[in-house]
This record gives structure tokens, C-alpha cells and sequence, in this order.
């Protein structure tokens, strides 16, 4: 039993890890959590950036199509407010997907 202010511990969690399993039994729902972790951050992402592109101004907007400007310049001609806006849909875009808990 680990209590507060007790000088030993350490040694109470190491000896706590040893009989829940080792190591390894850190790691107990790490593929669940990858599972359910990676489609909702690929979800945001992807939703943030195509909310970036579509709300940035000035010369990344005004290119032609078909081409692609520097992603830096993209990201420096957006306001403050149009970038804030770009993550809440993309939260909004994950969330409705069901890919974020």
C-alpha cells in the first residue's frame, strides 16, 4: 500500500508493478487506445487543414488552381480568429464522426 510521505515510494511502485504483471503490463490497452486515437487525429487534421486552406487570405487564395503554394505562406497570411475557427471545425468535423471520445 503506497501512502503519502512515504519514503519508500518508489520501491511500493516498483514492487506494485511486479505483481500487477512487469512492465509490459503498463502498456495493457495500448492498442485499443491507438484504435480509437488514430482515425479521430486523422479526422481533425485532415478538417483543420482543409478549413486552413479554405479560410486563408491574400496571396495563398489568390494563387491559381491547380497550384499549391508554400504551406508557410498559407499559415501566414490567416488571422488569428481564421485559424481558431479552422480547429473548432475540425474538433466539430471529428466529433461528428463519432472519432474523438
Amino acid at each position: 500500500r503506497v501512502q503519502g510521505g512515504s519514503p519508500n515510494a518508489w520501491a511500493a511502485g516498483v514492487e506494485l508493478c511486479r505483481r500487477e504483471g512487469g512492465v509490459f503490463a503498463l502498456t495493457r490497452g495500448f492498442n485499443a487506445t491507438l484504435m480509437r486515437e488514430i482515425p479521430g487525429n486523422a479526422l481533425f487534421f485532415g478538417s483543420y487543414e482543409i478549413m486552413q486552406r479554405s479560410l486563408a487570405t491574400g496571396a495563398a487564395a489568390s494563387t491559381e488552381q491547380g497550384q499549391r503554394s508554400d504551406d508557410d505562406a498559407e499559415r501566414q497570411t490567416m488571422s488569428e480568429g481564421a485559424s481558431r475557427s479552422a480547429g473548432e471545425r475540425g474538433g466539430l468535423a471529428a466529433i461528428a464522426a463519432g472519432g474523438v471520445a
